[in-house]
């Protein structure tokens, strides 16, 4: 018994540490194609062309691992995502401590975080924390992002290279926000599994996400709505 539990422990240590190396290896470029055009404008072209376009790149260098997430535990899963999100919110928060991004942009997006969380749509929330981190890999998020753990001097170069590419960084954002966007990431998941058997198998959940994007806190409004709370205060009576 003792024996069973140590190797269930080991196997889930070693997927959360699996998880995590992937995430790293794709934040870090390592899956950007050497002789992609990385140029903002080329990069805007995309974006004004549609979702599906501007990260088709992004799709296209990582669609081996994501056909791999079918075979993941759901630990495994959990743990990819996790991994992701904290890399995405320490990117957020460098951007607002460079006022480029505002806090209130970023305030919606725990909310669809926390539906990627959920564990029916687990490998739909990797796939998707995937290509974004693809996405921001190739637009040169780790670069800038490692001028954050270089000191004062580092943190001066990265606020000048900031004003110097304020286009560039608009891309960041950009991808953030339509990555947000519950019909951009219905159509790219979509898009990308399009003819495979999981789109067949995840069709009637990707438009349960779908709905859940759009209102994160539908369940937690419908909940009350079954409970008959009335709100209405209780009439002041006068003595």
């Amino acid at each position: 018994m003792t024996s069973s539990i140590y190797n269930q422990k080991w196997i889930h240590y070693k997927d959360q540490c699996e998880a995590e190396a992937l995430l790293e290896d794709i934040w870090s470029g390592r899956y950007v194609q050497a002789d992609l055009i990385l140029e903002a404008d080329y990069q805007k072209q995309l974006l004004e062309e549609g979702v599906i376009s501007f990260f088709s790149n992004a799709y296209n260098a990582v669609k081996g691992k994501i056909e791999d997430l079918a075979t993941w535990a759901d630990n495994k899963l959990q743990s990819f995502i996790d991994a992701g999100l904290t890399k995405l919110q320490e990117f957020l928060q460098f951007l607002r401590g460079r006022e480029v991004l505002k806090k209130y942009e970023a305030r919606g997006m725990s909310s669809v975080v926390g539906v990627f969380k959920r564990p029916e749509y687990l490998q739909a929330g990797a796939a998707m924390i995937m290509i974004l981190s693809q996405k921001l890999a190739e637009l040169g998020a780790k670069a800038l992002m490692d001028m954050m753990t270089g000191g004062s001097a580092a943190l001066a170069r990265s606020a000048t290279w900031v004003q110097q590419n304020i286009e560039k960084v608009k891309l960041f954002i950009e991808a953030i926000k339509n990555f947000f966007d519950p019909e951009g990431i219905i159509d790219l998941i979509a898009n990308a599994w399009e003819g495979s058997q999981t789109f067949k198998q995840y069709a009637d959940l990707l438009i349960k996400l779908k709905a859940d994007l759009k209102n994160p806190m539908r369940d937690f409004e419908s909940a009350f709505s079954a409970m008959n709370i009335d709100t209405t205060p209780d009439p002041v009576t006068t003595p």
